[in-house]
């Protein structure tokens, strides 16, 4: 057996006389690579020598045509195989009509003989005999069939006739006569045909014969082209039509109509290519449906090595378990985001109570600037009657030195001592009334900075729980971040899963392509949560920070009360002793009415009295000053303490804003969710879902 010839009409001898023989070979060897399909898928027709078949041990000529479309295209190669009987049949009646001298032999291009009329025992042996490695090619071939290979006939003289080209004429001797040869090539077949007559009978009769055996060996051959190409052509129609089929089903037409109307091998083709139209047909249903949202319907593979039925299967398993995953991926987004709407709320409120507490404080820290107000009146009072104290002290100590000057005039000033006394011990009275308020308002404003210390401490405590709240809320957005960046992901392999099908998988990609825009949208807002509760922290560490600082101002505030309310009490002290005093001066102005002789001793007194009193009231006017610089230091903390709160309910304003700006984002959230599960719910799957239906996909790096 041969490799294929580089051209289909002049092959070389020894190669194509191994080539003839590989029908009958027994090796395994692709059609394609045969000579004859070689030969005539390029265009050309193929004519093999003269074998013997191993299967019925019959004598055959192989042929092979091309088979063309009407536009001329080659599609097919078609094999027919004849008896060469017939060729032998026309050579013995050539014979019998010119006569039994002459001798025709056909040829092939090796040297074997073809057909004979010198000696029917001559098929199939050469002339001479042959190349070893060409009869080596045969016998591997089994050119002889099951027969042993054949002795050459030793006529040397027709080896001149092998593999000519052109037509020859020598001398053979055979049979012990002398013979007039002419060797004619035939071009369709490069066989060679011999013709000879005897040298003594050969004339113008004989050169006739030649012709007329030519001719009809000519006429044979078209004869048997024609039967060729009559027993072809319903081979050649029906494979034009399963050319025409071939070609709607590589276009995507599976319903192109088969016409199997003969159960040779031709109709066999086309029931499998009706097999494969229901095949692409039950393909196209499914994909019809998948693209409706219907995951229900199965494609069965049709055998083990069924890649495409295979792969169908496994794509719709994945896109089962994808879309489920997608589902518990919405119900888990919607779960989010309700949560995420109760955290808002829950900040809401919050920020609602931290408010109130603002408010309170506000409150108290203004109480306790009316307090300090009205401290301060009174001490301003106080240094005005301590001031008046002075003053009737100087008075005193003049009439005490005019008294000494006279003793006659005593006794006429002492109704005004006495008068004077009364006066005194009024306005001291007034003093220590005055003090007596004063205490009691420093002790109002120490409990009033004691509660405002209270509140501004639980304002505190409850800002830190807000921070607290948002650090939690920071989790669960993060929780939907993962969420929003898994169903991307999904999203993701969704469509380069819906890339591998294909044309069937388009549907599929639109909503893949919808779900990760929802994905996305997902991780824009939990972003703009992420950073509105960022500045809600920022808000609250601010807020915690002023309520310290204000809390700090209230204990110093504090103190400076508890200063003043000590100063005080040291006031309401000194002015009882002044009022014990100006009783002991009114008892004095009694005793000088009572009797002038004890008038020098008392008036000493008087003096040791008034110098007291002077140092008294010196001493009350210096505590007095000493008041009012504390209670205006805890007006000044007070009004601070209000400016305080109220940078602290603007924040908390700001931070109330915020939590209904994050309870709106949830909103959408949610929205976002309902979204998602509409999309996938337009999906049908199978009631039983098999464990490996659902999909692991890796994450991107």
């Amino acid at each position: 057996m041969r490799p294929p010839s580089t051209t289909p009409s002049q092959p070389s001898s020894a190669a194509s006389a191994t080539s003839r023989r590989s029908r009958s070979s027994t090796a395994t060897v692709s059609p394609k690579n045969r000579d004859y399909f070689q030969a005539a898928i390029h265009g050309g027709d193929f004519i093999s020598g003269v074998s013997i078949s191993l299967t019925d041990g019959a004598q055959s000529i192989f042929r092979a045509t091309p088979v063309r479309t009407e536009d001329g295209r080659i599609v097919g190669v078609v094999q027919l195989r004849s008896n060469p009987a017939s060729i032998q049949k026309m050579l013995e009646a050539e014979k019998a009509r010119i006569g039994d001298e002459q001798k025709g032999v056909l040829l092939d291009e090796s040297g074997l003989v073809v057909a004979s009329s010198v000696d029917p025992s001559w098929l199939l042996r050469p002339v001479v005999p042959l190349p070893a490695d060409v009869l080596a090619a045969m016998s591997r071939d089994k050119r002889w069939g099951n027969a042993p290979t054949p002795d050459p006939l030793g006529q040397s003289d027709l080896a001149a006739a092998v593999g000519v080209s052109s037509k020859t004429s020598f001398a053979w001797h055979t049979q012990g006569l002398e013979y007039h040869a002419v060797a004619l090539p035939l071009q369709a077949t490069h066989w060679t045909y011999v013709a000879a007559l005897p040298a003594a009978s050969f004339n113008a009769a004989a050169l006739d014969l030649l012709r007329t055996s030519a001719l009809a060996v000519v006429v044979g051959l078209l004869l048997a082209t024609a039967a060729a190409v009559l027993l072809t052509r319903p081979v050649a129609t029906a494979l034009r039509r399963l050319t025409s089929t071939a070609d709607a089903l590589a276009l995507g037409d599976a319903q192109h109509e088969i016409v199997a109307d003969s159960r040779d091998e031709v109709g066999q083709v086309a029931l499998a290519f009706e097999r494969i139209q229901a095949y692409q047909r039950a393909l196209t249903e499914v994909a019809a449906s998948m693209a409706d949202g219907d995951l229900t319907a199965q494609v069965a593979p049709a055998s083990e090595r069924d890649q495409l039925g295979i792969a169908f299967e496994d794509m719709q398993s994945r896109l089962g378990g994808l879309v489920r995953q997608v589902q518990a991926a919405a119900v888990d987004l919607a779960g989010s985001a309700q949560c995420v709407g109760t955290v808002a709320e829950q900040t809401s409120e919050a920020v609602q109570q931290v408010s109130l507490a603002i408010q309170s404080v506000t409150v108290s820290a203004q109480d306790a600037n009316a307090s300090a107000n009205q401290s301060s009146a009174a001490i301003a009072e106080l240094a005005e009657a301590a001031d008046a104290i002075a003053q009737g002290a100087s008075e005193q100590a003049e009439q005490v030195r005019s008294a000494s000057l006279t003793v006659r005039s005593i006794v006429s000033r002492v109704e005004g001592v006495a008068a004077s006394a009364e006066t005194v011990a009024s306005n001291t009275q007034r003093t220590l009334d005055a003090a007596q308020h004063g205490a009691a308002a420093v002790n109002a404003t120490t409990a009033a900075m004691a509660d405002v210390r209270t509140v501004v401490g639980e304002a505190a405590g409850a800002i830190r729980r807000l921070g607290a709240l948002g650090d939690k809320i920071g989790a669960i957005v993060e929780t939907i971040d993962d969420v929003a960046e898994q169903t991307n992901l999904l999203a993701l392999n969704a469509a380069i899963e819906a890339a591998r099908a294909g044309e069937h998988g388009r549907g599929f990609a639109v909503v893949a392509d919808e779900v990760r825009k929802l994905a996305e949208r997902a991780s824009r807002e939990t972003r703009q949560i992420s950073d509105l509760i960022r500045a809600v922290q920022n808000g609250t560490r601010e807020a915690v920070s002023v309520m310290e600082a204000g809390a700090a101002k209230v204990e110093v505030g504090s103190a400076n009360v508890e200063q003043a309310g000590i100063t005080l009490r040291g006031i309401v002290d000194a002015v009882e002793g002044s009022a014990s005093q100006v009783a002991t001066i009114a008892t004095a102005a009694d005793d000088l009415a009572d009797g002038a002789r004890q008038l020098t001793g008392v008036m000493q007194a008087i003096q040791a009295v008034v110098d007291a009193n002077t140092s008294a009231t010196r001493q009350m006017v210096q505590q007095a000053e000493q008041a009012t610089t504390a209670i205006s230091d805890i007006a000044s903390g007070a009004a601070e303490q209000s400016a305080v709160t109220e940078e602290v309910s603007a924040s908390t304003e700001e931070m109330a804003a915020q939590a209904v700006e994050m309870s709106a984002q949830a909103r959408s959230l949610a929205v976002t969710a309902d979204g998602l599960r509409l999309l996938v719910a337009r999906f049908r799957l199978p009631a039983e879902a098999a464990d490996d239906a659902y999909v692991e996909f890796p994450r991107a790096a």
